[in-house]
């Protein structure tokens, strides 16, 4: 071929490779879908705060992850209402799929202004149908459920992974009940067609329970009597429980947190209190604060100097 005919091929090929990617859309398919759909969610009454971040997973393909909170005042048929204009949204850009967490206020809970919420993984806008309101009505119902297993809330956050619960009540009594609406819900969508529950993370201040989709926590009832005797010292500073991930093979485990300045004594006292076997019990001091070093600006001109 001669070098002429070999260039015009190649400009050829060039051309239709560019005509193409151009058909694909916008190159950071995941920002410019974040930015559409920031543009009509702040068109949205019912929206009271929103955020959505893109990714750029490759070029001219992307995902996104997006946070909406209601009107707190708004009823059930509203909630469905505003959740369907958001699902049911089309944008001229697209992505592979939109992780979406809707915020509503939680009905019944001791806080009026605690909230709950619900999980959506949305692959492409649902149809405006009667079987999407009923979808969404669902899950609205199995968000509410989470305030008579856990009174005490103060907020639910579902993702796609994790539901992470901030809570007033002791989590030790609750996370079982609230780990049971977790393993009953709605996570992430695997290849095959199944979907995983998420996991649960549930807070207290210090205190913290976790708890893999699906898992039985009632193993922490087991451990009440070596918490409320480390909940009376006055060097208790907090504590970690969490299932195995190897259930069958290890215990789930229990983490109880003293102060920098316990004594040796205080921490095996707690210790002799484990239920043997059942559980793997660590008592433990809190690391001690470290003390910032000065940076090499503050150390060349003086400045770290009294």
């Amino acid at each position: 071929m001669r070098v002429g005919a070999l260039r015009a091929a190649v400009a050829a090929a060039s051309m239709a490779v560019a005509a193409t990617l151009a058909g694909c859309g916008d190159v950071n398919a995941g920002d410019a879908y974040a930015v559409e759909l920031d543009a009509f969610l702040d068109t949205q009454d019912a929206v009271v705060a929103h955020q959505v971040d893109g990714a750029n997973d490759l070029p001219y393909s992307g995902s996104a992850t997006t946070s909406v909170t209601l009107d707190p005042a708004l009823d059930t048929d509203g909630v469905v209402e505003a959740t369907t204009a958001i699902v049911t949204h089309t944008t001229e850009r697209e992505v592979d799929s939109n992780d979406l967490t809707v915020s509503i206020a939680a009905d019944g809970a001791d806080d009026p202004a605690a909230t709950t919420s619900f999980y959506l993984d949305l692959a492409s806008p649902l149809p405006d149908t009667a079987a999407t309101r009923a979808r969404i009505t669902s899950l609205v119902e199995h968000a509410q459920s989470y305030v008579p297993a856990d009174p005490g809330l103060v907020s639910v956050m579902a993702e796609a992974d994790a539901v992470r619960v901030e809570t007033t009540s002791d989590p030790l009594v609750t996370a079982p009940a609230v780990q049971a609406v977790v393993a009953a819900g709605v996570g992430r969508r695997k290849p095959d067609g199944t979907v995983l529950a998420p996991d649960l993370e549930l807070a207290r201040g210090e205190e913290r329970v976790a708890g893999a989709g699906g898992d039985d926590l009632a193993w922490l009832g087991g451990v009440r009597d070596v918490v409320e005797q480390a909940r009376r010292s006055p060097d208790y500073a907090g504590l970690w429980a969490r299932s195995s991930s190897s259930p069958g093979e290890r215990p789930p485990m229990l983490g109880i947190s003293l102060a920098t300045t316990a004594s040796d004594e205080s921490i095996a006292a707690l210790q002799e209190l484990a239920p043997a076997g059942a559980v793997d019990v660590e008592v433990s001091r809190k690391p001690p604060p470290t003390t910032p070093r000065p940076s090499p600006s503050a150390a060349t001109d003086g400045s770290a100097r009294p």
